[in-house]
C-alpha cells in the first residue's frame, strides 16, 4: 500500500491528502547526502527547501499536524558547539544552508508545527548501504579503511530511540523548534 509520488508533483500530493485526509505528516522529505548537495545546489534546494514549502502548503489547506525533520548541521560546529534551540544558525554546507531554509519555510508559514533538529542518527537503515553505521561496517567487511573524522563532535541517537519520540511528536500538540540529541557527545571514530 505505498504510494509512489514525487515531492515535485504538487498536484498528486494535493491530491494525496484529499483522499486520505491525513490528521498527521512526519515530513522526513530531503537529501541529506552532503557531496551530492554540494555538487547540485539545485537539487538540494528542490529537496530540502521547496518540498518543504509544498508540504506546509497542503499541511496547511488540510489543517492537520506537521512534524517536520531538520538536522543539526544548521549549525557549524565553531564555538562551544553546546547549541540550544534559540541559538542562531550558521551552517557551513549547502545541505545545512538549505535545511535551515526549509526550518524559516515551515515556521513562517505553520508556527503550530513541530520541527526536530536530529543530529547523526545512527542504526542500520532499511537498504543496509544508507546510514553511517552501514556505510563503516561494509568498510570493515571489505577489510578497507574507513576514513572517520575524529574532531567532529556529535550528539548521536540510536534510530530505535527515536522512534517513539517521533510517535509522540505525531500525537501530541508540542510546537516549535526542537533538538533531538542523545546523553553524551561522540566522534564516528
Amino acid at each position: 500500500d505505498i504510494v509512489a509520488l514525487a515531492i515535485e508533483d504538487q498536484h498528486g500530493l494535493r491530491k494525496l491528502f484529499d483522499h486520505y485526509c491525513f490528521r498527521s505528516v512526519f515530513n522526513a522529505v530531503g537529501s541529506c547526502a552532503l557531496k551530492s548537495c554540494e555538487l547540485d545546489p539545485a537539487m538540494a534546494h528542490q529537496l530540502n527547501v521547496a518540498s518543504a514549502a509544498i508540504m506546509a502548503e497542503n499541511v496547511r489547506a488540510h489543517g492537520c499536524r506537521l512534524v517536520h525533520l531538520s538536522s543539526d548541521l544548521v549549525y557549524s560546529g565553531k564555538g562551544t558547539g553546546l547549541y540550544r534551540e534559540e541559538a542562531a544558525v550558521d551552517p557551513v554546507t549547502i545541505y545545512g544552508k538549505t535545511m535551515a531554509q526549509a526550518e524559516v519555510e515551515m515556521t513562517k508559514d505553520l508556527p503550530a508545527a513541530a520541527i526536530l533538529r536530529i543530529s547523526l542518527p545512527m542504526g542500520p537503515s532499511f537498504n543496509h548501504h544508507a546510514g553511517a553505521i552501514d556505510w563503516i561496517d561494509s568498510r570493515f567487511r571489505k577489510d578497507a579503511p574507513a576514513t572517520l573524522y575524529f574532531d567532529e563532535v556529535r550528539s548521536c541517537t540510536y534510530t530505535d530511540d527515536l522512534n517513539p519520540v517521533f510517535e509522540r511528536f505525531l500525537t501530541g500538540e508540542e510546537h516549535g523548534l526542537f533538538h533531538l540529541g542523545g546523553p553524551r557527545p561522540m566522534t564516528l571514530y
